[in-house]
């Protein structure tokens, strides 16, 4: 029995605020590095030893050692609570105006995670913002076609008024004469 008490797997401290502050630190430093568009000559196992370098430093702040996958679960978990709080947020201030704020930390996490996709998002965005742009300019030219043909509509009724005017003057005002048009 004492083998079997031996072989389980304690588990691990909860992280600290301290050691999450300095994930998200950490995190911020090396993003680029970590999620963004890697070069050829950056390898899997370059990542992962700068996600050793995230595990080394959130361990350095209370010294209990933090793994790679302990603090990269960390990291997604963080990211994915920010993420929904900060969705979350947004909705409910626009319904109400009142909703409990963002922590310092979610703020962070999400301004990491912000400049981290917005490359992304920004690509995918140019592509729709380029199609509503074509869309404005298609509506552009429809109005132009519009107004031309509303100002030569408006050409035609001051010229069939100017007519009137002078047919009118013409036949010394006798309202019956206007049937022979």
């Amino acid at each position: 029995m004492a083998g079997v008490a031996e072989c389980k797997k304690r588990r691990a401290f909860n992280f600290s605020q301290d050691e999450l502050e300095a994930l998200v630190q950490a995190v911020e430093d090396r993003k680029h590095v970590l999620f963004g568009k890697f070069s050829v000559t950056v390898t899997s196992q370059s990542k992962d030893s700068n996600w050793k370098e995230v595990a080394d430093s959130v361990s350095a702040v209370c010294g209990m050692l933090r793994t790679v996958e302990s603090t990269k679960k960390k990291w997604s978990s963080l990211a994915s609570d920010a993420k929904i709080r900060g969705v979350l947020q947004r909705r409910d201030q626009a319904k109400t105006g009142a909703v409990k704020p963002l922590t310092s930390l979610e703020e962070k996490i999400l301004a990491v995670m912000g400049q981290v996709y917005t490359e992304a998002k920004k690509k995918k965005h140019t592509g729709l913002q380029e199609e509503l742009l074509e869309l404005e300019k298609e509506k552009l030219l429809l109005m132009r076609e519009k107004l031309n043909i509303d100002k030569e509509r408006l050409q035609l009724e001051k010229d069939k008024f100017e007519f009137m005017k002078e047919y009118l003057r013409n036949r010394g005002n006798n309202i019956f004469d206007l049937s022979e048009l």
